[in-house]
């Protein structure tokens, strides 16, 4: 049997941002990343480092990671993707350089012949306020897979105003006009 070579394919962007291309929507800032990996006749860890990427500070920004992994077993006898992140995870968010916003994907196990795939988000639900308006951002990845094995990681970083600092504002805005009347 010959060794598959292992490969990384960046599905957009250059290998450098492996898919890490900012976008507004609104004020919301969303950037995706997406990466396949296939290892070879070994066990193998990547390391993907995604670009810094600067953004305009937003008062009371808050921010949410999540992924989506499709882990695939090739040989018949089950797929392990292993985080090797310093968090224990599989993908990292940071912003201002060093701070660690956070991580998400820390093992996902496919059964022996089988395709499974995982979400997951940090938080888990809604959006985590930073501690101060961020001004730059990057998502990191190292992760081991398992050999012979195939991975597929679509995700998003997401920067938006505090959600609920806008309905606070509306609702401000409702009771005042309430007690003009």
């Amino acid at each position: 049997m010959s060794a598959i070579p292992k490969a990384i394919t960046v599905l957009a962007g250059s290998a450098l941002l492996f898919g890490l291309v900012p976008g507004a929507v609104g004020e919301q800032i969303v950037i995706p990343f997406s990466v396949q990996a296939q290892a070879g006749s070994t066990a193998t860890t990547y390391t993907i480092s995604g670009a810094l990427i600067s953004i305009p500070p937003i008062d009371g920004a808050a921010g949410r990671l999540a992924a989506e992994v499709t882990l695939t077993d090739n040989n018949g006898d089950g797929a392990t993707l292993t985080g090797q992140r310093p968090s224990g995870n599989s993908i990292e968010a940071y912003y201002d350089v060093s701070n660690l916003f956070g991580g998400i994907i820390a093992e996902v196990i496919a059964p022996p012949g089988e395709t499974i795939v995982v979400s997951e988000a940090f938080p888990p639900s809604g959006f985590e306020l930073f501690p101060y308006p961020p001004t730059s951002v990057s998502v990191q990845m190292k992760f081991m897979l398992s050999a012979y094995d195939s991975v597929d990681i679509n995700g998003s970083l997401t920067i938006m105003p505090e959600p609920t600092g806008g309905l606070l504002l509306a609702l401000l805005g409702l009771v005042s006009t309430r007690f003009r009347r």
